[in-house]
């Protein structure tokens, strides 16, 4: 055999099919699609069925309904008090009234922390009545608030701001007129336009 005609020679594989197979339309192809048959095989269920039955009893729905008018206690600000060189006596007769074992010692203050609300207020008597020197920090419901009110022109009276805060019910302490820290004068504000 010549080398040239062992190219052309086909010789198993799948030269040999060629006769047999057909090349499929385009356009039949795309038509003749069929739908697959799906079978669920997987069991579908729920580990938590029981869970709906039991928070359906009455039982239990008014258990959790009164733990959620619960409010979170409000956090007890920590009285702070000076240290001193006679520091131990000052924290173990705090300890002997009111059983207090918290502080935090930190820049020259010892944090106290009471548990309610009452031993915060005996305990601030206790510290005044020895003469210890401390200071509060007061909860956040009896801090002053600040209001910024914006875009008010620059003859608006304050008295007439205090009055209305006055008449609302709530005690306006200070109303100061904003001022611009080179030329003093009144800082107007505008809104922004987004």
């Amino acid at each position: 055999m010549d080398i040239d005609s062992c190219m052309y020679v086909n010789v198993g594989g799948a030269g040999n099919n060629q006769n047999k197979f057909k090349s499929p339309n385009r356009k039949a192809a795309s038509k003749n699609v069929k739908p697959i048959e799906v079978t669920n095989t997987i069991k579908l269920t729920n580990k938590f069925e029981g869970l709906e039955e039991i928070n359906d009893s009455p039982e239990s729905s008014s258990d959790t309904n009164e733990q959620n008018k619960e409010s979170p206690k409000p956090r007890i600000p920590p009285i702070m008090l000076k240290h001193h060189d006679n520091y131990a006596k000052m924290l173990d007769a705090i300890y002997e009234k009111f059983n207090i074992e918290d502080n935090i010692f930190g820049n020259g203050f010892i944090k106290v922390y009471p548990k309610t609300a009452e031993m915060y207020q005996e305990l601030q008597e206790f510290c005044k009545l020895n003469g210890y020197e401390f200071y509060i920090i007061k909860p956040k419901e009896q801090r002053p608030f600040r209001v910024v009110i914006k875009g008010l022109p620059e003859e608006h009276n304050t008295d007439r701001i205090i009055n209305y805060i006055n008449d609302i019910g709530l005690k306006a302490t200070k109303v100061v007129r904003l001022t611009q820290q080179r030329s003093k004068k009144t800082f107007t504000y505008v809104p922004r336009r987004t």
